[in-house]
Parts: C-alpha cells; sequence; structure tokens
C-alpha cells in the first residue's frame, strides 16, 4: 500500500496472546503454514519457492554453549508444522483449521 492508501486509527487497540504450550504453538504454525500453502496454490508465483533447506535451517539457529536446546526445540517444531500443513494439504483439509484455545480466554 501505498502513504496515500493508510490509515493509522490510534483508537483501534489489538490484544496478541502467544500459544502458552508447545503443542498450541504447533498448532497456530500449522494454520500459518497450510495457509501460506492455500495461497501459493491459488495464486502461484512463477519461480516462487517456500521450500528451505535443512542446511539453511540449521544455519538460523544461533547455536551456543547454552542454546543446545532451544536450536533443538525450535528445528522440532519447524519440522513438525511442515509434516502436519504438508499431510492436510495433501488430504485436501485446508478447512477446519485447528484453533489455539489455551488462547482464547
Amino acid at each position: 500500500f501505498t502513504p496515500e492508501e493508510r490509515v493509522a486509527v490510534p483508537e483501534a487497540r489489538v490484544r496478541v496472546v502467544a500459544p502458552r504450550t508447545l503443542r498450541d504453538l504447533v498448532r497456530v504454525k500449522t494454520r500459518s503454514r497450510l495457509g501460506r500453502y492455500e495461497l501459493a496454490q491459488k495464486h502461484p508465483l512463477p519461480g516462487a519457492s517456500d521450500r528451505k533447506r535443512l542446511w539453511s535451517i540449521l544455519r538460523s539457529v544461533q547455536w551456543g554453549p547454552s542454546l543446545p536446546w532451544r536450536g533443538a526445540v525450535y528445528l522440532w517444531v519447524n519440522m513438525a508444522v511442515r509434516l502436519r500443513a504438508g499431510l492436510r494439504l495433501r488430504a485436501g483439509q485446508l478447512q477446519g483449521w485447528d484453533r489455539d484455545q489455551v488462547s482464547r480466554g
């Protein structure tokens, strides 16, 4: 959008609630990735790819003496999300997305 097409509304408020559990994080991220897959199916862009090589995922993790578990969790979530979204896409389950029940008070 151009600056002329944007409007700031000071009265508008947004409440963002982070997922409280690992399970809910995977659900939210699966829903997001599945939406990206659906958008790519409906409006493909030439040369666009969502593929990330394992090496580039490994490089994106900041490894250090105190961070190995964080890196492992990051990789596990990333792989679980891609697997779940890919399975749902192949099964044609683009409707009925998972909901993060914990953050829905």
